[in-house]
């Protein structure tokens, strides 16, 4: 089932976003600019206290359904594929013993979201919930296909599956880090470019989102080459 879930998927295709910067270049990291915004105390708590008491939801089901919507409205497009990261320690099979392992660790989720013919959110949010569900439930079968077994080629593998080319990250609530008590603290300032400026991007978009002091906080990194800043 898991394997035929991918195949199915992997025949949608890509859905590449529209690109608008003159002269359009490469997606380097040279290139990689950033947007951040910041939502309003009361209204973060509407959105992660009472929307998700009534929609039955997480937030990160409610932050990618507004990811989503926003930027299919902008493309114009029916679907999209979104790379949602996760931390990678999920604990799903007894035979990888990570205990005695230290560092950090990722987990690149694809998930193929798809607008409803009345977008509206009461048809959009649970649509978005099953997708993140199915996805995160053969997500395991997804890594041997795409960089395991799968990789070596062969016609029903994942070796051609699009890449997504919007990534999204949710950090959680590190309201926490502002106690006194903690020996460390969260920096707001961003640290600056982690990669040779050379390297090429692994999305077209990539958004990172947390809420810290009550406010929930999202970053828009982008490439001038391929994006004018007043588009994102």
């Amino acid at each position: 089932p898991g394997e035929m879930f991918w195949l199915v998927h992997q025949a949608a295709g890509e859905t590449p976003l529209p690109r608008n910067a003159e002269p359009v270049g490469k997606n380097t990291e040279g290139s990689t600019a950033r947007i951040t915004g910041t939502l309003p105390a009361p209204q973060t708590e509407a959105l992660l206290g009472e929307a998700l008491q009534a929609y039955r939801m997480k937030p990160l089901d409610l932050i990618v359904a507004a990811t989503a919507k926003a930027i299919m409205e902008w493309t114009g497009g029916q679907r999209l594929w979104i790379h949602v990261e996760g931390h990678g320690r999920t604990a799903t099979d007894d035979d990888f013993d990570l205990s005695r392992t230290v560092g950090w660790f990722t987990q690149l989720q694809p998930v193929l979201l798809e607008m409803p013919d009345t977008p509206q959110p009461a048809d959009l949010l649970p649509k978005v919930k099953i997708a993140l569900r199915d996805s995160a439930r053969h997500a395991d079968v997804f890594a041997l296909l795409r960089y395991g077994v799968g990789a070596h080629g062969g016609s029903e593998t994942l070796c051609h599956f699009p890449t997504p080319p919007v990534g999204l990250n949710y950090l959680g609530r590190w309201d926490a880090m502002g106690d006194d008590s903690w020996p460390v603290q969260l920096e707001a300032e961003w640290p600056g470019p982690l990669h040779s400026p050379e390297a090429l991007r692994p999305h077209e978009l990539d958004i990172t989102a947390l809420v810290r002091n009550g406010q929930l906080e999202m970053a828009f990194e982008f490439s001038t080459n391929l994006h004018k800043r007043e588009t994102i």
